[in-house]
């Protein structure tokens, strides 16, 4: 019990664990002024499932005061969140339960990217409704996972098309067929789809779509606002998480390298993009770097499994084997030569206050002749 007296259903003993499962019938408000835990401070909430997808973000929808947040894990507690972000030039992103929702909205132009389920779309809906009276131009699917259609019926209504890349329907259908009829029911597809590329001038900022072949899936799209600068990743990008590799669904991870780095080729430097998902801690939108570290993820996951192959290796002994750099005979992983994990590492490269940073200095020091360029000696012809 987290010790606020509000009979709440929860697992909270002096430090939450991450994995809440409570109800309770009171207001934000109440239960914010009479809590007694300051990390704790999502009591107001109706946390009714774990969202399998974002094991660390949890969507809490609020009744009684019509606020809507998500709740955030770190060390210290979960922490409240608006769910509406805006990024640059009037585009922005919408996180709920599902796959991030990016958005353009302004007096004369309105498009979502992805739909997440229907009682967060409908949560995004309502405040994309906020900013502007304009009806939805466009309603994009990055692929066609549920976590990011499965609130199109919420949106067919208001948008007057849907757009994604060909396959996308065939492979909505085909994954909705293997959940039973009410499922293909429930589907709506999109009515506009591309090959290559798809783009459209709606309002003053111009829309790309891009497809590079098959990666996540044998559907995925690039979506560019071109003015604004962002470009939303879809599921090409899980930041610092593991990706979910769709074989059935036409992934093809050799390909999904070359994507990554070729859409950092054909966009700006300075492009800020939206992740489909992305841990608590690194979130969900970055740049071109979260790009690249995904690529070397994928191109080091790629080259360990087909050496696990060639070596005659097991399904099982390949997926069960802890991440290790390959540079020790013993069989030691990276956490225990680093003897720190790769987010406890990361946090204390950017925060010279947390617990670790005096270790990474140390790791840093060892290591500088790795980074350092060699000296060269130049010598004189006479």
């Amino acid at each position: 019990m987290c010790g606020c007296n509000h009979n709440c259903w929860c697992n909270f003993s002096g430090r939450c664990d991450g994995y809440c499962l409570f109800y309770t019938g009171f207001s934000l408000s109440q239960l914010d002024s009479s809590c007694e835990s300051s990390s704790w401070k999502i009591s107001g909430f109706r946390l009714t499932k774990r969202d399998s997808y974002e094991q660390k973000r949890l969507f809490a929808p609020l009744g009684n005061d019509g606020r809507s947040y998500y709740a955030s894990y770190s060390e210290t507690g979960f922490l409240l969140q608006t769910p509406f972000t805006t990024l640059r030039r009037n585009v922005g992103t919408f996180v709920g339960r599902g796959g991030t929702i990016g958005w353009l909205a302004t007096g004369n132009s309105l498009v979502a990217v992805d739909s997440q389920f229907p009682g967060s779309a409908q949560t995004c809906l309502d405040g994309l409704k906020e900013k502007t009276d304009h009806v939805m131009d466009y309603l994009i699917n990055t692929h066609h996972h549920g976590d990011h259609t499965a609130g199109n019926p919420i949106f067919k209504d208001f948008a007057k098309h849907i757009v994604a890349h060909q396959n996308v329907p065939k492979l909505q259908k085909i994954s909705a067929e293997g959940r039973g009829q009410e499922a293909v029911d429930a589907q709506v597809y999109a009515d506009l789809t591309y090959n290559d590329k798809w783009s459209e001038d709606v309002g003053d900022e111009t829309v790309h779509l891009m497809h590079f072949g098959p990666a996540h899936t044998g559907g995925d799209s690039v979506v560019y606002f071109e003015k604004a600068n962002v470009a939303h990743m879809g599921d090409l990008m899980f930041n610092r998480a593991y990706p979910f590799i769709d074989i059935n669904g036409g992934a093809n991870i050799t390909n999904w390298i070359q994507v990554l780095r070729k859409t950092v080729e054909e966009l700006e430097s300075d492009t800020i993009y939206i992740y489909g998902h992305g841990n608590s801690e690194f979130g969900v939108t970055g740049n071109k770097d979260d790009l690249m570290l995904k690529s070397e993820f994928l191109e080091a996951l790629l080259e360990y499994t087909q050496k696990g192959i060639t070596e005659g290796k097991s399904k099982e002994e390949i997926a069960k084997a802890e991440p290790t750099d390959g540079l020790w005979d013993d069989g030691r992983t990276d956490v225990v030569q680093l003897g720190m994990s790769y987010q406890e590492l990361e946090k204390a490269m950017k925060d010279p206050t947390s617990a670790g940073y005096k270790k990474y200095l140390k790791i840093r020091k060892r290591n500088l002749h790795k980074m350092n360029p060699i000296p060269v000696c130049k010598m004189n012809n006479d």
